[in-house]
């Protein structure tokens, strides 16, 4: 740039030459001329080298100042600025979800967040004896040691609202699950699991668990009959989401070796 300015300045001092006579008329004469070349030349090639470190420590500051502005601006609005390079505001990574709850080995659950689980009901099949009337069954919910009943009736009874809503349970709630059988005709109690303590009669299901293939007892309904909005059909797989568990219980014998344990006495889902 200095060598361009200075080649101007020798060609435009070459033509005023011609005209020195005329420029000495207006008031510039040869001396001011010479003057003013000597103080262009000494600006070009001293001062300006001089000069230069300061001018581009300058420019870098005002550079980051732009860029630290820049990312600033970006953090308030949860991106992040990578300075001009590609994909300057590329979107924060997700967090990943992790469900307010935690399942005991027992089967209970052990919240890790304010929650309102809801507990939805979703089959019942049990008979006293083969092809004997319907037991009725009772689902009670323990929350640190109180117990609510969440339901009570047959299998024909159940419907799709059969269930209830556990309101604003607060952080380190324990909760258990309580599966009751009746006698059709005297009301007595025949079989309860509890997960209180672990039970081999009671099975707690995530999503991507297998569920068990079990002939059902005397005829009855398959578990898969109760579980089609929670399955995939075809491959028989738990499908619900990550803040939900799947319980089948048995409560028509204590001996899992048994042929009436079928594991579809009470079936219900627990949202959390």
């Amino acid at each position: 740039m200095a060598l361009l300015l200075l080649s101007y300045l020798l060609i435009h001092r070459r033509i005023q030459m011609k005209n020195w006579k005329r420029q000495s008329e207006s008031g510039i004469g040869l001396t001011e001329y010479v003057i003013v070349v000597v103080l262009v030349s000494a600006t070009v090639f001293l001062v300006f080298p001089a000069m230069e470190p300061y001018l581009m420590d300058s420019s870098g500051e005002v550079g980051q100042q732009d860029g630290e502005n820049k990312a600033a601006l970006a953090g308030g609005l949860g991106v992040t600025y990578s300075g001009g390079q590609a994909n300057p505001l590329a979107a924060a990574a997700p967090v990943a979800y992790v469900p307010p709850f935690s399942v005991l080995p027992s089967g209970g659950i052990s919240t890790s967040g304010i929650t309102s689980p809801i507990i939805s009901i979703l089959g019942s099949a049990i008979t006293y004896g083969a092809g004997g009337p319907q037991c009725p069954v009772e689902l009670v919910v323990t929350i640190d040691g109180a117990s609510t009943q969440i339901f009570k009736g047959k299998g024909s009874e159940v419907t799709p609202t059969s269930g209830a809503t556990l309101n604003n349970l607060p952080e380190g709630t324990l909760m258990h699950f309580q599966g009751k059988s009746f006698h059709p005709t005297s009301g007595n109690g025949l079989y309860t699991q509890k997960t209180v303590t672990s039970s081999a009669m009671i099975l707690e299901l995530r999503n991507g668990d297998y569920v068990p293939n079990i002939t059902p007892f005397a005829q009855q309904p398959t578990i898969t009959s109760f579980l089609t909005p929670v399955i995939n059909p075809t491959t028989k797989i738990v499908n619900i989401a990550p803040n939900q568990v799947l319980y089948l219980v048995e409560l028509g014998t204590n001996n899992t070796a048994s042929p009436a344990a079928d594991f579809q006495d009470l079936v219900f889902l627990a949202t959390f």
